[in-house]
């Protein structure tokens, strides 16, 4: 077998996937001496997940709750995972007058506060 009749792997299913491998690697050092078939086999990519935590202090969030609001975003490995608007949870009222608007703070890269001051 000649380096011209090893095939150019073509192109991969679609965005989940990587590269893969061949199950056994052409060469063209092989000696070919009964039917042979190589098989290249594309990997799937690893599915992620982060969890982004939601937390209202000392005042409730536009449906009048406290509880902890979170979101799960997934993907694949490679991706980076973003938050959408509409993921965002919308801060509601403060607790009485002698508060103001607060800001969002981070902690740890995957919880996120809003806190009325």
């Amino acid at each position: 077998m000649t380096a011209e009749q090893i095939p150019t792997v073509g192109s991969k299913p679609n965005d989940t996937y990587k590269a893969g491998n061949w199950d056994v690697t052409p060469s063209t050092e092989t000696a070919i001496t009964a039917d042979t078939t190589y098989t290249y086999t594309y990997a799937q990519k690893d599915s992620i997940s982060k969890t982004v935590t939601f937390k209202v202090a000392n005042g409730s969030w536009n449906d009048d709750t406290m509880a902890d609001k979170t979101v799960t975003l997934t993907g694949y490995e490679g991706d980076t995972l973003k938050l959408t608007a509409d993921q965002i949870p919308t801060v509601g009222s403060k607790p009485n007058d002698i508060y103001k608007a607060g800001s969002w703070d981070v902690y740890r890269c995957a919880k996120i506060f809003a806190h009325s001051v």
